[in-house]
């Protein structure tokens, strides 16, 4: 299958603990346990950042990674989140997982990602996991465009 090669720019999460939203990646992870054992078995890194970088794309890109195999997923029924956010893996059904590479620049170094969708999606988001903390892996920060291979 070809490769799908995107940009997407770089977010904050919507739910910044300040504003009271929901629980980020990091604190999630600590309550799903199997999830950190499940990408470690699928990606065969031996550790995981304990949060995600978030990038705006378009909406294409959300429905267009459907085309490709996922390496690992996640049912939205076995997720835990804090008793006030436990609609939220519900809401979103459950995650499908890629294996995928991301690069500041086009054709440069590229790291491995993980790239992470909801079954039922924000249109406009994907969430990367990776072996270490990417905005400083990469030196970026919000409204940076990087760049993604999928497939």
């Amino acid at each position: 299958m070809k490769k799908m090669r995107f940009a997407g720019v770089v977010e904050s999460r919507s739910s910044l603990p300040q504003i009271g939203g929901p629980p980020g990646e990091s604190d999630v992870l600590a309550l799903n346990p199997e999830r950190q054992q499940g990408i470690l078995a699928a990606t065969g890194w031996s550790t995981l950042y304990p949060g995600t970088l978030n990038l705006g794309v378009t909406d294409d890109v959300v429905h267009r990674l459907l085309l490709y195999k996922t390496i690992y997923a996640e049912d939205g029924f076995n997720i835990r989140y804090p008793e006030k956010y436990a609609y939220i893996p519900l809401k979103r059904i459950g995650y499908l997982y890629y294996s995928a590479t991301i690069s500041k620049e086009k054709d440069t170094e590229q790291v491995p990602i993980l790239l992470r969708r909801a079954c039922n999606p924000l249109n406009n988001r994907v969430e990367e996991f990776a072996e270490r903390q990417l905005r400083q892996a990469l030196d970026i920060q919000d409204g940076n465009v990087v760049y993604c291979t999928v497939g």
